[in-house]
């Protein structure tokens, strides 16, 4: 026995066919085949459709749930033109089948185009919530990768830091120690007073000691504890004339300033690695160190000129010393100079060799 209103025939055959379509079109709905998008608009259509003529031929409120159930998927699911083209034929159905039924069939067929306009406008705010939602998760997780980018660059950049730091403290104090162990071992070979050797021997304890105290500054710079930039340049022309024997002078112009920690160790950094590099290929060099404090920028300029007998020649231990350091001296200066906004230059200028450090005043 058939429900009321349905029958094998006429109006009741056509109840149940769009009935049992638009139920079909809902199961199908609960688990929608997104992967099959030409699927996908048939089967929302058949929904609409089908429940508008449902709806259209028994003119009861419970009929307009099925087809504005299929308007709210339309509009998530689907491009906006194709909800609303589903929408525009399910009203165009429900108006179709409200006329064939009889009956008051104008104000049934405003209420119902009515609730479908209310599904399909519910449909558009629940799109836009999810566009909302799905832009915010995007813009999480950019940021989460730039923040790992970040992370992995400042990483980098430690290390260059500390490979910079390193060269610097270890290169050049051992460098200087092993060519006074050079000059022992040569003079041990030469048989040298010992009161000569005894000497040697105690300048490379001063200079393991010195490479020691270099380690506690860098250390004192990390935590900004630096000491004024013409006393630690001071400090490194007078060792230098103690080393080597050789006429070396600091000459500081403009008006002094404290500098930045990173820009006083740049200039630091520079001037021990020119004083470094005359050790190692210019042995008893003059040496000429300038600072130059100007309104726009901190000029720091290392000159040494060799005497002429080393023109011919370097002699042994120098040039043992010549092949220390590893070549990464100008590079971890340039280095620095870059990353403050400034500029090294390095050559030679007549038959002297000049290094030359800019530094930016920052804004």
């Amino acid at each position: 026995m058939l429900p009321p209103g349905i029958s094998s025939s006429g109006v009741g055959l056509a109840v149940a066919i769009s009935g049992g379509l638009a139920s079909i079109g809902w199961l199908v709905m609960i688990s929608p085949p997104r992967r099959h998008p030409a699927v996908l608009v048939a089967v929302l259509a058949v929904q609409v459709i089908s429940g508008a003529v449902l709806a259209g031929i028994t003119q009861s409120g419970p009929g307009v749930v099925l087809p504005a159930v299929g308007v709210f998927d339309a509009v998530v699911l689907l491009t906006p033109t194709a909800a609303i083209a589903i929408t525009a034929a399910g009203v165009a159905a429900l108006t179709a089948a409200a006329l064939m039924a009889g009956g008051p069939a104008l104000p049934a067929v405003a209420g119902y185009t009515f609730a479908l306009a209310a599904a399909l406008l519910l449909g558009f705010n629940r799109r836009q919530y999810t566009a909302r939602a799905e832009q915010a998760d995007l813009l999480l997780a950019q940021a989460e990768r730039a923040r790992r980018e970040q992370a992995r660059a400042a990483a980098l950049e430690e290390r260059t830091r500390i490979a910079r730091d390193i060269h610097d403290v270890l290169a050049h104090s051992l460098g200087a120690l092993a060519v006074q162990l050079d000059v022992t071992e040569a003079l041990l070979d030469d048989g040298a007073d010992t009161a000569v050797v005894h000497t040697h021997v105690a300048r490379a304890r001063r200079l393991a000691v010195d490479g020691l105290t270099e380690a506690r500054r860098a250390v004192a710079a990390l935590r900004g504890e630096t000491p004024p930039l013409p006393v630690l340049l001071d400090g490194l022309i007078a060792q230098y004339r103690t080393d080597s024997g050789a006429p070396a002078r600091l000459q500081v112009t403009g008006t002094p300033r404290l500098l930045p920690t990173d820009a006083a160790q740049a200039a630091y950094r520079t001037a021990q690695e020119a004083l470094s590099n005359a050790r190692k290929h210019a042995p008893h060099a003059a040496l000429a160190l300038n600072l130059d404090y100007r309104d726009d920028a901190t000029l720091l300029t290392v000159t040494d000129t060799p005497p002429i007998t080393t023109t011919r020649g370097v002699p042994e231990p120098a040039a043992r010393l010549a092949g220390t350091g590893g070549g990464y001296g100008l590079t971890g200066l340039r280095e620095r100079a870059e990353l403050l906004g400034g500029t090294l230059r390095a050559g030679p200028d007549g038959t002297a060799w000049t290094v030359q450090l800019t530094l930016p005043i920052a804004p």
